[in-house]
């Protein structure tokens, strides 16, 4: 009994520890204007006490309750809901890339179509260009989290941006489309790769 009640004691102390740890956590996120480096911090902090949690077996089995979710797992959870919000900054290109202005530059309202076309382009190339800038200079400290990242972005920017370039490349809208048309699909890629870049 005595064990028993050591290890609720243990149990009940870290546990106040971590509790403590998340508030701070919490708090912390919250000064950041940026909503996306706020989920950013979150999930590299999640992500060091769910890799502390894995490695350290014995902690682990001492925070764990039958019919409760495993600690480690709990972190898991909690990065997925913080990946959600980092996910809103490609969000406005998606939005920009599946707009549905036709399948191409067609005679009817051609005017239209094509300041329609140079404008989802410009949003695309200003807004893209923003965030990478800003993006190369944020930090995941732990390499294979850093990669699980970069490729989850580069899944949901190039399937987009593919799709806008293939469709509107060869389409007349512009006498100038490489003032419009900045980026190779190889070029995004390239620097969405860049991103994180310490």
């Amino acid at each position: 009994k005595a064990v028993v009640s050591t290890q609720s004691t243990g149990r009940q102390y870290i546990l106040g520890i971590i509790t403590a740890l998340e508030r701070n956590l919490a708090v912390k996120s919250e000064q950041y204007e940026n909503k996306c480096l706020s989920a950013l911090f979150l999930m590299n902090n999640y992500n060091y006490i769910r890799r502390y949690l894995l490695e350290e077996g014995e902690l682990s089995a001492l925070l764990a309750r039958p019919n409760e979710i495993e600690p480690a797992e709990k972190y898991a959870d909690l990065i997925e809901r913080q990946k959600e919000q980092y996910r809103t900054w490609y969000r406005t290109l998606t939005d920009v890339c599946i707009e549905n202005t036709g399948s191409a530059v067609k005679k009817e309202s051609e005017k239209a179509q094509k300041e329609a076309v140079k404008s989802r382009f410009k949003t695309f190339n200003n807004y893209f260009l923003e965030q990478w800038t800003v993006q190369k200079k944020w930090a995941i400290p732990d390499a294979e989290f850093r990669h699980m990242i970069i490729i989850d972005n580069i899944n949901a920017v190039m399937q987009c941006y593919v799709e806008l370039y293939e469709r509107y490349r060869d389409a007349k809208f512009t006498s100038n489309p490489g003032k419009y048309i900045e980026y190779t699909p190889e070029h995004i890629e390239k620097m969405l790769l860049a991103f994180f870049d310490q």
